[in-house]
């Protein structure tokens, strides 16, 4: 899960945290970004970058994730504490 900021470094660290994951331990990691998806549209740099590198839809924590109540492990990016909201 990447920084609160979803600046450039958050969403890509996240999907390549993911990814390396999963091959290192052949099992899926969600990548998931932190925000809401009604925000994220504001990020243009960031949708203008994934469109172009055709990297799929992405996964939100507040509306994909955080409902969720059998998540184990969370990985963090870009940040060294977890936010508590």
């Amino acid at each position: 899960m990447g920084n609160v900021s979803v600046d450039m470094d958050s969403v890509v660290g996240t999907l390549t945290l993911a990814y390396y994951y999963s091959l290192k331990y052949k099992e899926p990691f969600v990548p998931a970004v932190n925000c809401s998806r009604t925000f994220f549209p504001m990020k243009l740099d960031i949708n203008m970058h994934l469109e172009e590198h055709k990297i799929p839809a992405l996964i939100f924590f507040e509306e994909d994730i955080k409902p969720l109540s059998s998540i184990v492990d969370v990985s963090l990016i870009d940040h060294n504490k977890l936010d508590q909201s």
